[in-house]
């Protein structure tokens, strides 16, 4: 009985290994098939949303493109990302997300963060919202050094916002949307993370040091309340 019992784990446990060294790939009469730029389009509009052939595309994992294809399938997704309904604009940004890491199969897509850098220029002044939702994914595409460049660059504002202000009466606090602020947001939230797996980016900035200039929120004992945007 232990036997059988042994023999099945060791089974399962090659069978996971295999599923992981193929994950990105699809089973076609008998063979893993790599898919290619367009059916990992495909798979991100189908219900069920697959977004793991377009990250192994991406990535290179298990076949090498062009870099044109490559940066056609990217900019597919940019445009999902800002006209898509939400959860497709979603799930758009976590393939870059995941693409542009620096950890995971394959090799980095460094042009990921770019993008998003672009889009937040882009829509800085117009679409506040979306902009933040792009400099966020600089940071979660691999582009931390360039936020840390980008907040360092910028001119901190000359005085706090009045810390009477709700966060979002933008006339009281003028400073809310300054590259300063933006950057310094993005760093501090991801510096803040309450889950354990989650390892804390540096402490610099600090959020004494921008929540004060750029929301005008008070703080609550040792706490500041979370930002959602």
């Amino acid at each position: 009985m232990k036997a059988i019992i042994l023999s099945a784990l060791i089974g399962l446990l090659a069978f996971s290994a295999l599923a992981q060294s193929k994950r990105g790939m699809h089973f076609e009469n008998g063979t893993w098939v790599a898919p290619t730029p367009q059916s990992a389009l495909d798979a991100i509009y189908m219900k069920t949303g697959r977004i793991d052939y377009a990250i192994a595309v991406l990535r290179q994992t298990h076949s090498k493109h062009q870099n044109a294809e490559l940066d056609a399938l990217a900019d597919e997704l940019i445009s999902i990302f800002l006209e898509g309904e939400y959860g497709m604009s979603a799930r758009a940004a976590t393939v870059l997300n995941m693409a542009g890491k620096g950890h995971g199969g394959g090799m980095p897509y460094e042009r990921a963060k770019h993008l998003f850098m672009g889009i937040y220029k882009e829509k800085t002044g117009t679409d506040v919202v979306m902009a933040l939702r792009a400099l966020g994914g600089v940071f979660d595409s691999g582009g931390e050094s360039m936020l840390r460049d980008m907040f360092h660059k910028s001119t901190k504002p000359a005085q706090a916002c009045d810390p009477s202000m709700h966060v979002y009466n933008r006339s009281r606090c003028p400073y809310y949307y300054e590259p300063w602020c933006d950057a310094g947001h993005i760093l501090v939230i991801n510096s803040m993370s309450d889950n354990p797996l989650v390892t804390p980016v540096s402490t610099d900035p600090t959020p004494d040091e921008i929540f004060p200039y750029c929301f005008g929120w008070r703080r609550d004992g040792d706490k500041w309340p979370l930002i959602v945007f």
